[in-house]
């Protein structure tokens, strides 16, 4: 029997950072070496550092670039190479802020909300390329209910 690696990622209460929630069943035996890589979105470039076993680990900007889009997690304990979980986030901060800002004016963004949020769970369910076109068509969305067609 070996370690059942698992994690899930809080829903955002700031936009100041992420918040990763270590749920792995380990052995008797406390793993060694617990190291979280990172992918933020638009790179390829992975950030490592460790991580709190069992535990809540808060990812800052002083460890990665936080901003909307999806990211790679890589949670591992020793052996490293071999003994890993990945899973890809979308995060949707600043896209939840804008839809903060219509709701005070009055405007009904239900639909949008619930389509941000679906985006968000197929990239959870690793269905990146669909959730990632919901995401884009969800954007362009908030866009127009901003009335912002060229930013």
């Amino acid at each position: 029997m070996k370690h059942e690696l698992n994690f899930t990622i809080a829903k955002q209460v700031s936009c100041d950072s992420i918040l990763l929630f270590d749920t792995s069943k380990y052995l008797s035996v406390e793993p060694t070496n617990p190291i979280l890589y990172i992918t933020v979105p638009n790179s390829s470039v992975e950030v490592d550092m460790p991580f709190n076993l069992s535990q809540a680990t808060n990812i800052t900007s002083s460890h990665v670039v936080l901003m909307s889009g999806v990211y790679k997690f890589r949670l591992s304990v020793c052996p490293n190479a071999t003994l890993y979980i990945e899973k890809s986030y979308l995060r949707i901060c600043d896209e939840l802020a804008i839809i903060r800002d219509l709701v005070c004016e009055g405007k009904d963004v239900v639909e949008v909300k619930m389509m941000l949020e679906v985006a968000q769970d197929l990239v959870w369910c690793d269905q990146i390329s669909k959730g990632i076109e919901l995401y884009n068509l969800t954007v362009n969305k908030l866009k127009s209910l901003q009335g912002c067609m060229t930013c």
